[in-house]
């Protein structure tokens, strides 16, 4: 690279891979799987509850600590199954977090529920507690809450817990984003009386798309299958007495996963902990190597976490950056580096899904949607920056983008001078 960063003349650096490209793409082990799959009789579909699809469970529900796995068709599903299980219904208010991706949320809206906004902590952009406390001291009526683990970060399970058993409401967790995460020995997705993750796109348990619901409740799980499968596998597995008579006709929806997407989702959870830990020394290199860099902070874990899959590196602004989070990334994309602010996550309630529904799928007698006002939320998507998903590039590539970030540190100034005359 050369002495000045490229917006001020110098050279930009190339050669540089964009590292997150092949998340998308199939890795010889899921080709392997596949193969194997097929050429030792594997099921075509999953009518039932095949002995392959109930080990795959089984072993899910065990990572977790759970009594119960359904595996589905994607996260977005696993979710709508779960508000869908808890009887969350049109009109009724749910309290879910500003700062997560979309999908997290939009499942209530086949519902009819409303959306109810929690702001997040400023430094991890998790959910806040006291935040929570709030809404649901203020809101009368609040069915359940939701949580989202960002970025390998859990959130506060304690107090999670500990609210929503004060109010009476269940916890829902979403944890694709820190499969693994433990926060003073709990575990992400092992809390909730419902948990969901996505197995789809570049997730480390991806099966192309695929999903999971996990519980402990018996009738919870009756009726998920039910929501989610018809046929052999309801009839076998719904008992309960009031669900029974649906077992043969289902609920209506089929959701399930499909058994080459399981058999990937296989492979890799048998490859999850060494695939864990590639990701987790180089995304540890880089906040290591980034921790006095006057326009980034990296987000340092509290006491008694483990971080879990980092689905997504993320570093917040310095409070007293001379750049701003969209001047930061074109100097460092100029760099050749692969940032972005992650336009997608984040800032929900601002989104016109929540602000200004379809009339065609609101009931009409809901009440207009509150306007939740969430300041660390918009703080925290304003001041973000975004890194590839690394998971086994060399670290020489780490180090390429060490330098190219602490250029631009160290010519902060200037480029701040040079963005103001533009």
């Amino acid at each position: 690279m050369s002495e000045q960063p490229a917006l001020l003349g110098g050279v930009p650096a190339v050669g540089i891979p964009l590292p997150h490209a092949n998340r998308l793409a199939f890795e010889a082990e899921d080709r392997q799987a596949v193969n194997h799959f097929m050429e030792t009789g594997g099921s075509i579909s999953f009518f039932g509850h095949e002995p392959y699809l109930k080990d795959l469970e089984r072993r899910l529900a065990d990572l977790f600590g759970r009594r119960f796995c359904l595996l589905l068709n994607s996260g977005t599903s696993a979710l709508l199954v779960a508000y869908a299980a808890l009887g969350l219904k049109s009109g009724e208010p749910v309290a879910v977090p500003a700062n997560t991706f979309h999908a997290t949320v939009t499942p209530l809206s086949l519902l009819g529920a409303i959306p109810r906004f929690v702001d997040c902590h400023a430094n991890d952009g998790n959910l806040d507690p006291e935040s929570l406390e709030r809404l649901l001291r203020q809101t009368p009526g609040i069915r359940a809450a939701v949580v989202t683990h960002m970025w390998g970060h859990p959130a506060d399970l304690d107090e999670l817990q500990r609210l929503c058993h004060s109010f009476s409401i269940p916890l829902v967790e979403d944890v694709s984003l820190a499969v693994g995460a433990i926060r003073n020995g709990k575990r992400a997705g092992g809390v909730g009386t419902v948990a969901c993750l996505s197995l789809g796109s570049t997730k480390l348990l991806s099966g192309g798309q695929g999903g999971a619901l996990l519980c402990d409740d018996p009738e919870i799980i009756q009726r998920a299958i039910l929501l989610s499968h018809f046929g052999p596998r309801a009839q076998r597995e719904v008992m309960h007495s009031g669900l029974r008579p649906y077992a043969t006709t289902g609920l209506g929806a089929n959701l399930r996963i499909h058994p080459l997407a399981a058999a990937i989702v296989s492979s890799r959870l048998e490859r999850f902990t060494e695939r864990c830990a590639a990701r987790s020394l180089r995304y540890r290199y880089l906040l290591s190597g980034l921790r006095d860099h006057p326009c980034l902070a990296p987000c340092e874990s509290p006491e008694g976490v483990t971080l879990g899959s980092w689905q997504g590196f993320h570093m917040p602004l310095h409070a007293e950056s001379m750049l701003t989070r969209d001047q930061l990334i074109r100097a460092l994309r100029a760099e050749g580096l692969e940032v972005s602010g992650l336009e997608d996550y984040g800032k929900l309630h601002t989104r016109p899904l929540f602000r200004t529904p379809p009339t065609w799928n609101r009931h009409p007698q809901e009440s207009p949607v509150p306007r939740d006002v969430c300041p660390n939320a918009d703080a925290f998507f304003d001041r973000r920056l975004f890194f590839p998903l690394f998971l086994d590039e060399p670290l020489t590539l780490m180090d390429q983008y060490l330098e190219g970030c602490r250029k631009v540190g160290r010519y902060a100034s200037q480029l701040a001078a040079l963005f103001g005359n533009e």
